[in-house]
């Protein structure tokens, strides 16, 4: 009866280690075929439309996710991905910990795509690179826009909006997925108009503080006309004897005093036109 019993057993751990070793050999067989990545370094991330933050987020996914990789960029910095659902997109490389170096991955996406982010709440697209150009359309913090080329000293990159408009941004106020002077350089390499703005075209200046209210005289006690946003270009029409409040024609076309500690400008307040 024992002798039976330990037939048993042994055709029993027999059949558990071939089990075993046919459930090894698949796993390992789905690894070469297809090598996985586990997300380590960010505790939720991202899965993009394309390699780059400018690209749409089209889920997101945990810490310790496992993502089937199906190629990267052209410099390994991001890699395609596929989810448990079948669904695909694009994630950082740098967050994830691959069973296969990246750069072994094929490329399934043939240049890195210069990307940016708008960090302001409020930003002017203009004509050219510099403040003196025309205002071509405007972004809003977090949106992405491609970027295309920059000035010479880089503190102005042209863009590429999500509607098509192409036109200049300053640089500080964009959080690219590349480096700023790796980019072609177009337009001047001051960073200033090749022509002067027309005669009749006030001067303007840049606003620093997150909310600025437009008040209708020089002074805290007088009341709010309209706001003006970070990174928002207003018109300068005058100032105060001391220059500590400016008259300015706001974006939509309001008028008022803002206190001048909160303006960013080229043109020095004292050559403006005392107005109060």
């Amino acid at each position: 009866m024992r002798w039976i019993h330990r037939r048993v057993l042994r055709r029993v751990v027999l059949i558990g280690v071939l089990a075993f070793g046919l459930l090894f050999g698949s796993i390992v067989s789905a690894s070469a075929q297809a090598p996985v990545g586990i997300i380590t370094t960010a505790s939720v991330l991202n899965v993009r439309s394309g390699p780059g933050v400018g690209f749409g987020s089209l889920a997101r996914i945990n810490r310790g996710a496992v993502v089937t990789l199906i190629g990267r960029n052209a410099d390994a910095t991001w890699a395609q991905i596929q989810l448990v659902s079948g669904a695909q997109g694009w994630i950082n490389a740098s967050y994830m910990t691959p069973s296969v170096p990246v750069g072994d991955l094929p490329v399934t996406f043939g240049t890195t795509v210069a990307n940016g982010v708008v960090s302001a709440s409020f930003l002017n697209v203009r004509s050219g690179p510099s403040a003196g150009f025309g205002v071509v359309s405007t972004l809003g913090g977090g949106e992405a826009v491609t970027l295309i080329a920059r000035t010479e000293d880089s503190t102005w990159v042209q863009a590429r909006l999500t509607n098509g408009v192409e036109g200049w941004v300053n640089s500080s106020w964009i959080i690219a997925n590349i480096r700023v002077w790796t980019l072609p350089v177009a337009g001047t390499t001051s960073g200033v108009p090749t022509a002067p703005p027309p005669a009749s075209a006030s001067p303007t200046g840049i606003i620093t503080a997150y909310r600025l209210n437009v008040r209708g005289g020089p002074g805290m006690n007088n009341g709010v006309v309209t706001q003006v946003a970070q990174g928002q270009s207003v018109s300068l029409l005058g100032r105060t004897a001391y220059s500590d409040w400016l008259l300015i024609q706001a974006p939509n076309g309001a008028t008022g005093w803002i206190n001048s500690n909160y303006v960013l400008s080229g043109t020095a307040f004292g050559t403006l036109p005392v107005r109060f």
